[in-house]
This record gives structure tokens, sequence and C-alpha cells, in this order.
């Protein structure tokens, strides 16, 4: 079991979410809703303000070092090396992810316990 940390909440400090999370004998954490499915001028401000990839990536690096699994939800290779590199146990590709970063992403992703995911185009649906 995972569970979805936002970490880009201001109001909560990643360690006081960890502990929680603990306390609730949550295993494994994954940066979902992530700031990678954001693009464009918003992304940028969030980046500029310290609230990008750098602050997931953070919050991955400190699960692990706390003993929780992690998966990373991940836009580029550079982001999901660093996350393989950091230990997390899978990667999930966020559904604008090309066929070409999906290779690349998969045969990292072979460093990992889980492998890759891919986010769904749609949810739900017929």
């Amino acid at each position: 079991m995972f569970a979805g940390v936002l970490a880009l909440d201001p109001f909560r400090r990643h360690v006081d979410i960890l502990k929680a999370l603990g306390t609730a004998r949550c295993p494994g954490v994954v940066n979902f809703p992530s700031v990678t499915a954001i693009d464009g001028e918003m992304r940028v401000s969030l980046e500029d303000l310290g609230y990008g990839v750098r602050t997931e990536i953070n919050l991955l690096r400190t699960a692990v070092a706390k003993g929780f699994g992690a998966i990373a939800v991940v836009d580029s290779f550079g982001m999901a090396r660093e996350a393989v590199t950091i230990g997390v146990s899978g990667l999930i590709a966020v559904r604008h992810t090309s066929d070409a970063m999906l290779a690349e992403l998969s045969e990292l992703a072979h460093e990992t316990a889980l492998g890759l995911f891919r986010l769904p185009d749609a949810v739900g649906g017929p």
C-alpha cells in the first residue's frame, strides 16, 4: 500500500506527514498528486517558488531514509534517474510521456523492485 502525498503542501512538513503515515502503519509513499502533471508557465512559477520537482524528490529521499517504500511519479529521465538513485521501489510515467521516453524509463525501471507504470490517459470511462 502506498499513500499519495502532496509534497508541495506549504502547511505540512514532510517529517510530520511521514510520522503520521508511520503511526498509521502505511509502508509506502508516492509523490501524487505531482507537479509533473503541470507544464508551461504554471510549472515555471512553482519551480521558482521552490515547489517543484526538487521538493518531491526531497520527500521521497526522506521517506526512503526513514524506511518507507517509495514510488516516484516522473516526467523526465533525469528525475527518474535521481529517484532510482535514492532507492525508490518503482516509477510511474505521467500520461504525456512519449514512447521514446517510455523506452528509456523502462530500462531504468529494471533497477527498481516494481518496475515502470504509466498513468492512464483517462480515468474511468466505459
